[in-house]
């Protein structure tokens, strides 16, 4: 492999390491978001925040407001995602009447970006405003029960299971308390699943290279392995096996080194294989049934349709803008590879 080639690897490693490293700096890879399909009481919510299984939960209801994206919080929403509070704090107490509005929001209704202590009208309501966030055309609002009379669009619930837990384990925890609560959800999304898409894609770079690796050396072996064996048919009438192999022991020990090589190379691979993550959304039931492959399109389906009816959620549109970036790096190297071998 050429210089170019491995300087070309190490660029797309590095790339992939830092969209990783930002998407872990934005967003909790613990989280998990259920969009639901019907309202969640404060009671309701608190059974599912008490559950042994959960570190920590907040229920979001989200719609647009006048210009802005109202949400309805029962706070610590920066614990799933990195919100950048430039005065004040966010809202931690849904039972007192408090807003966190975005600095452009400010700028509109109070003229000023700390506007800390001030008062807004909000559906009928007035809310203190106790913070303020950057670059932010939203607006929080603590959780009020007589405000579901309103047209929300999208219920979300998310929270973290326990350190060390199996998300999967925690989902199907929930999945059942939901069904007790007679609560639908329409779409699931695990914060990980995004995160491994680039750690994955990483181990992939990281195999191919073993496996090249590998296969220089598989070349070096097999080439000395055949010398030793081409002299001995040569020599075997004159000379016994052993003192052959005594003469040839540098060429016998760089083969042991070789297949030692070979040996702990694969289980490098066989262990790194073990580290990629892949969402169960896309692994069909039955790897030998065509129905199986039919059902996780028709899921990958659903998920596509429902994100372009209500929208795309924050670390999916974060991860698109992300891969596209890779893309076009890719596809910048590439380019000047051809162009500069030619």
């Amino acid at each position: 492999m050429g210089l170019k080639r491995v300087l070309a690897l190490f660029i797309m490693i590095l790339a992939l390491f830092l969209c990783s490293i930002y998407l872990i700096e934005r967003y909790n890879p613990r989280a998990i978001e259920y969009h639901l399909l019907n309202d969640m009481s404060l009671e309701q919510f608190n059974k599912i925040a008490k559950e042994e299984c959960i570190e920590l939960a907040s229920l979001n209801y989200i719609m647009p407001h006048k210009d802005y994206s109202l949400i309805m919080t029962t706070g610590y929403d920066e614990f799933f995602k990195n919100i950048d509070v430039i005065h004040g704090e966010l809202i931690h107490d849904s039972k007192k009447k408090y807003a966190v509005i975005g600095d452009k929001v400010a700028d509109k209704y109070f003229k000023t970006e700390n506007s800390v202590g001030m008062y807004m009208n909000i559906l009928g309501d007035k809310y203190e405003i106790v913070g303020v966030v950057k670059d932010s055309k939203t607006i929080y609002i603590s959780y009020r029960k007589k405000l579901h009379k309103h047209n929300w669009k999208k219920i979300i619930l998310r929270f973290t299971g326990k350190i060390k837990m199996n998300p999967n384990m925690v989902m199907e925890n929930i999945d059942e308390r939901l069904r007790e609560e007679r609560i639908d959800v329409r779409h699931k999304i695990l914060y990980a699943w995004y995160i491994n898409t680039f750690l994955n894609a990483i181990i992939i770079v990281l195999i191919f290279l073993i496996l090249k690796f590998i296969k220089r050396i598989y070349y070096s072996l097999k080439e000395n392995i055949g010398y030793l064996n081409d002299g001995y048919c040569v020599q075997k009438r004159s000379v016994e096996w052993y003192h052959y192999l005594i003469k040839n022991k540098i060429l016998i020990l760089n083969i042991i080194k070789n297949i030692v090589f070979i040996i702990i190379s694969a289980l490098i691979i066989l262990k790194t294989v073990t580290k990629i993550v892949v969402s169960k959304y896309i692994i069909p039931e039955n790897f030998f049934s065509l129905r199986s492959y039919i059902d996780v399109a028709k899921r990958l389906y659903d998920i596509w349709l429902y994100q372009m009816q209500e929208g795309f959620s924050d670390i999916c549109i974060c991860s698109t803008v992300l891969i596209i970036f890779l893309v076009t790096l890719v596809s910048i190297l590439a380019v000047s590879y051809k162009i500069t071998k030619n």
